[in-house]
């Protein structure tokens, strides 16, 4: 006779290969290298952006669910000047930890700046003085927009 183990053999490799699947796709830091995220925030704190984002992509693309490195991402987005990189970079960060605050803040500044350079480029399209007028007129970003036709 088969002992029970044996018949049910099927059931059981099916249980584990789907605890084993589902880890997989709820990796975090735990299961990441400490040392790629501290050299990663190192990096970064050097200004060497190239080298960090490297690595928070490196991260990002082995545990998806690190929002910190997503923040990170986008912050080093921002100071390259890659704006829709980095609305997308906080947007993930959003999705993985929407109670950070921080996260909501840094993607609505960025969107904020988009909006300024988009208004700038617009105003290039207007006559010299109205240029001029609006320019002096204007103390923010944000009432540039407002006043633009």
């Amino acid at each position: 006779m088969f002992s029970p183990i044996f018949k049910y053999r099927h059931m059981i490799l099916i249980i584990l290969t789907a605890t084993g699947l589902q880890a997989c796709s709820t990796l975090t830091t735990s299961t990441l290298s400490p040392d790629i995220m501290t050299d990663a925030d190192q990096y970064y704190q050097n200004g060497q952006l190239a080298q960090a984002e490297h690595l928070y992509r490196e991260v990002v693309s082995m545990a998806p669910r690190v929002s910190v490195a997503w923040f990170q991402l986008g912050n080093i987005y921002v100071r390259t000047n890659q704006l829709d990189a980095a609305v997308n970079a906080f947007q993930q960060a959003t999705q993985v930890a929407p109670n950070e605050a921080r996260y909501w803040v840094n993607l609505s500044l960025t969107r904020h700046k988009q909006a300024q350079q988009a208004a700038f480029l617009g105003l290039r399209y207007l006559p010299d003085d109205k240029r001029l007028q609006l320019l002096a007129h204007s103390d923010t970003g944000a009432q540039l927009v407002e006043q633009l036709p």
